[in-house]
């Protein structure tokens, strides 16, 4: 079981590719500045809710957060690059201004490289803004319920704070309420 997680070399990874302070990284995280820097010093252990919001914000998966391997939406992603590949092709065979200039241009010249050049970086940024999305809804629909997990949890905690000395009977009365009303408020 663990008891403290080391993602600090990861979080590292995304604040130098995001270009993110630890001000940022605490930001989007929902926790103080201090907190993300004790994340930072080495093992800690992290909120279930910093991590998820960490995760959604940043467009990670827990998985690699927490452990390094690798994403479970591989195959989605292997799916989606092969279909923008593949209106590609079909955009290239199609009649049209790209169509003419990729006949017209000779492979290997200034000119195709050019061409091929700027399509390969338009598709890579469309593909990327799809992955992007794609992982944002998977992560916020996935967060979603820790988030309504950690929500139900304070308020079990709030409940039996709220009558001294009753935890017991704040538990009960928490519990019928819950049986009373419908959980997705």
């Amino acid at each position: 079981m663990f008891k403290e997680l080391d993602i600090s070399d990861r979080l590292r990874m995304l604040m130098t590719h995001e270009k993110m302070t630890v001000a940022d990284v605490a930001a989007a995280a929902g926790v103080s500045k201090s907190a993300m820097e004790k994340y930072l010093a080495g093992p800690s252990s992290p909120r279930a809710i910093a991590i998820a919001s960490l995760c959604t914000s940043l467009g990670v998966s827990v998985e690699w957060l927490l452990f390094g391997e690798g994403d479970d939406d591989r195959l989605k992603n292997r799916d989606l690059a092969t279909r923008v590949v593949f209106q590609l092709l079909q955009d290239l065979k199609s009649p049209g201004p790209m169509r003419d200039q990729f006949e017209q241009s000779e492979p290997g010249s200034p000119e195709f490289n050019a061409f091929a050049f700027s399509l390969a970086t338009e598709r890579a940024e469309e593909l990327g803004g799809k992955l992007g999305d794609s992982r944002q809804r998977a992560l916020r629909a996935a967060t979603a319920g820790l988030k309504d997990a950690a929500k139900l949890h304070q308020e079990k905690l709030d409940a039996q704070q709220a009558v001294p000395g009753g935890g017991k009977d704040a538990l009960r009365r928490f519990r019928n309420q819950l049986r009373r009303s419908p959980r997705d408020k």
